[in-house]
């Protein structure tokens, strides 16, 4: 067992492309210490390079193919029913911070996307980004008053794509502090405690650079300034951690960050091409339901919701509902006139990437189509001059469950186009689009560093995968690393007199081999 700590912290989409530029201006001292005191280099993030299966794939050391994740829901084979991303992916998947539980280590895990339901994990779990709105902030629960009375009002989400800070970005600015400062007064105080690993995730760097890296590529935007100001305060509190009782510290991000520049409308494409139909009268039903929603909006209010005999926060949540998966088309695959009976394919995307779905049950003519789809959105973008890469899924995971992943996947333009399945009105592909709202999303290439009194002073490394975090902190803790993970240890981090690299690396046995032995144990000669 290594008794010397360990603290992970995480900045969401925190890439090399804004922080090289802020070290190099003396922006962030902290930073700059870390990386010319410690070890330094790219990592490189899953396909898709997305929050729920990034994290996913960085707790578990696996790829989606083995976790099935691919986006923050996971769609059923029936494209019909939807399942959004929980804890419970963690534990089935084995997270690295549930095999320290089992040898007796104590953990603080705060911040962690799509890590509710809580459980115990032989210390402190804090919701972050993913956790509904009207759950509990924490488990065990009697820590929630402490956290609550350390913050003064507990923030792990700013919606930042709200309308409301369309045109009123200094709010959004101030929120996204807010949220920043509140969540580094439990930090701080958190770090106090007892604890052998503690993780923190901080999600204000992907909502800020979402919304505001229009503003970061223009030095003359009134909101420059506010952007770095933000990265001044992140600095500021990795100066702290970094400070912490000789504890060893890796900083992570799940993917990098860039411009959005172009659209491309996938389903409009199948549609044309006759892979997607649409619903007949789905117009008339559409303006019906449309009236319908302005009736209720009109008729809302609480005296309303009195005489009906409901509480507003009731009818508020069967609208959400309703509105969510019908109108707003959030947990469903495609658009919403689409008639799946009749198509033969369907897509649906996060933003960055496209994933089409073959609905054909016969293996040989599902493969004849996938070829087919896949030759024919090559064409498409020779036609129309953009940059497609598109991967059927077998080439680009590997494990039991890459059947439960998109038949095909694809991004466009070096990801700096917004790819949107949702939609059936506009140009298939254009170059004018309106992102106003939306000026930056995600990259491949997210970064690591550590630093510490284990940690080797030599600078960049070659690039590394995110599966490498998982194995090599089981590794540094003298913990079993199983032996279907995908990634590796890290040795070449470790000084050469530390204990982590010093050790031998010990696996777990292998579940077939285990599987196995039980089964010739069993045999009767």
């Amino acid at each position: 067992m290594n008794e010397r700590k360990l603290i992970l912290l995480g900045l969401d989409g925190a890439t090399w492309d804004v922080l090289d530029p802020l070290i190099g201006e003396g922006i962030m001292p902290n930073l700059r210490k870390i990386v010319e005191n410690g070890t330094s280099t790219k990592m490189s993030s899953t396909f898709p390079p997305i929050t729920a299966p990034a994290w996913l794939s960085m707790a578990t050391g696996k790829n989606p193919g083995k976790t099935g994740v691919t986006n923050f829901s996971n769609v059923k084979k029936n494209i019909r029913e939807t399942e959004l991303v929980t804890s419970s992916d963690f534990r089935k998947n084995g997270a690295y911070w549930n095999h320290l539980k089992d040898h007796g280590y104590k953990i603080y895990l705060m911040g962690y996307p799509m890590v509710y339901p809580y459980y115990d994990i032989n210390g402190v779990m804090i919701g972050g980004w993913g956790t509904p709105d009207d759950a509990k902030l924490a488990h065990p629960p009697e820590i929630e008053n402490r956290i609550e009375e350390i913050s003064g009002g507990y923030v792990n989400y700013v919606p930042w794509r709200s309308k409301k800070y369309k045109n009123n970005k200094e709010q959004l600015i101030q929120d996204l502090k807010s949220m920043h400062d509140k969540q580094v007064k439990v930090l701080r105080e958190l770090m106090k405690d007892d604890w052998d690993f503690f993780c923190y995730v901080s999600s204000v760097s992907d909502f800020l650079q979402h919304a505001f890296w229009g503003t970061w590529e223009k030095n003359d935007s009134p909101y420059h300034e506010a952007f770095i100001d933000i990265w001044t305060k992140i600095d500021k509190m990795i100066g702290d951690v970094a400070q912490h009782d000789e504890s060893n510290l890796f900083i992570v991000s799940d993917h990098g960050f860039g411009p959005l520049k172009n659209r491309f409308l996938p389903s409009k494409w199948l549609l044309k091409k006759d892979y997607l139909r649409k619903k007949k009268f789905y117009f008339l039903k559409k303006q019906i339901i449309s009236f319908l929603s302005l009736f209720h909006r009109k008729m809302k209010s609480k005296s309303f919701y009195d005489k009906i005999g409901l509480d507003e926060s009731q009818v508020l949540n069967l609208a959400r509902n309703k509105t969510f998966k019908e109108s707003m088309n959030v947990s469903l695959p495609y658009p919403t006139e689409v008639d799946l009976e009749k198509s033969i394919a369907v897509s649906r995307s996060s933003g960055i990437h496209g994933v089409i779905e073959v609905l054909e049950e016969n293996k040989e003519r599902k493969q004849k189509l996938r070829k087919q789809i896949k030759e024919g959105l090559k064409e498409f973008s020779r036609e129309k001059d953009f940059e497609l890469t598109i991967y059927e899924n077998e080439e680009i995971y590997d494990g039991a469950r890459v059947d439960e992943t998109p038949d095909l996947l694809f991004f466009v333009d070096d990801y700096a186009c917004f790819v949107n399945s949702s939609r059936l009105e506009g140009k298939v592909y254009s170059r004018d689009y309106d992102f106003e709202i939306k000026s930056g999303t995600h990259r491949k290439e997210g970064i690591f560093c550590a630093y510490g009194p284990d940690i080797k002073s030599s600078g960049k490394i070659e690039e590394i995968e995110i599966y490498d975090i998982a194995p090599t902190i089981l590794h540094y803790f003298g913990t079993p690393v199983p032996n279907d993970i995908d990634g590796r240890v890290l040795k070449e981090i470790f000084t050469e007199k530390s204990e982590a690299y010093e050790r031998e690396i010990e696996f777990s046995d292998d579940p077939e081999k285990e599987k196995l032995k039980n089964v010739i144990g069993n045999l009767k000669i």
